[in-house]
């Protein structure tokens, strides 16, 4: 009730900016490429990656812009227990089924098999991606320093549609040993194998606050520096804005993030 609450001031704070400062109008925009890590409790061990976002900024009054921001974000996860969260029903059911004497849970928590002839031995390595395509609007305050430097904070609201990526690289080992009393007649012949798992997608919706520091090189053109973080709302306390969107659970169940860093640089262009 509380999330609901902070998003309903934002959009009325962004109103309320829209028609006391309708005289000013000024638009830029802002290009900045950034490294992002996921941050606080996540499902997986370790996320970072690198992404984009091309920022449209309108001026309503000295110091308030309005803005509207899209980003692309990239970003690879270390989770240990990716396989068993996947249900990827070709690896549970078919896969591992081929493979004598091997179990669903074995196989996913050693990441190796092994069989029991000892002829063959395999070591799996997941491989999980997050992409993302990040839709936000919001309100920012300009604030001079010292010389051409200048600040910026603000805060966003916006729609993250991810996809989750998961594929298996596979390094098997077939041993031969064609003659065990004579040296040298024995040899490992080894190949790899690549297999991917259906994508995992949906949508989540998030607020943003963030800041900026601005270096003036001309009145059209700044040097920017940025940070944005972005914290993920469950649905429990947005249900009522995700229905408005249509929405669906999807993303509760797949979406492996809570929050996440953001942090780069660009330029930012006026007009």
């Amino acid at each position: 009730m509380k999330r609901k609450n902070y998003i309903s001031i934002l959009l009325l704070i962004l109103s309320l900016s829209v028609f006391a400062n309708a005289q000013y109008s000024r638009l830029s925009v802002t290009g900045i490429g950034h490294l992002q890590l996921q941050s606080g409790d996540s499902r997986a061990s370790e996320g970072s990656g690198y992404g984009g976002v091309a920022q449209f900024n309108y001026d309503i009054g000295k110091r308030f812009r309005l803005n509207f921001a899209v980003g692309s974000d990239m970003m690879n996860l270390t989770q240990s227990d990716v396989l068993d969260e996947w249900q990827w029903d070709y690896w549970e059911d078919t896969y591992i089924d081929f493979l004598p004497g091997a179990t669903v849970e074995i196989v996913n928590q050693t990441l190796r098999y092994d069989s029991n002839d000892s002829l063959f031995s395999a070591r799996f390595s997941p491989d999980q991606n997050l992409k993302e395509l990040t839709l936000g609007i919001g309100t920012d305050y300009s604030m001079s320093l010292s010389g051409k430097f200048s600040g910026v904070i603000g805060v966003q609201l916006g729609i993250s549609k991810f996809k989750r990526e998961l594929r298996m690289e596979e390094h098997w080992i077939k041993r031969f040993d064609l003659d065990s009393t004579v040296a040298g007649l024995d040899y490992e012949y080894e190949y790899d194998l690549l297999h991917f798992a259906p994508s995992k997608q949906g949508s989540k919706i998030f607020a943003a606050p963030q800041f900026g520091l601005n270096y003036q090189l001309s009145n059209s053109l700044a040097l920017t520096a940025a940070g944005q973080y972005l914290v993920y709302f469950d649905r429990g306390s947005v249900e009522w804005l995700e229905n408005l969107f249509g929405i669906s659970d999807d993303g509760e169940r797949w979406f492996p993030l809570k929050n996440k860093l953001r942090v780069g640089v660009g330029l930012t262009f006026s007009y």
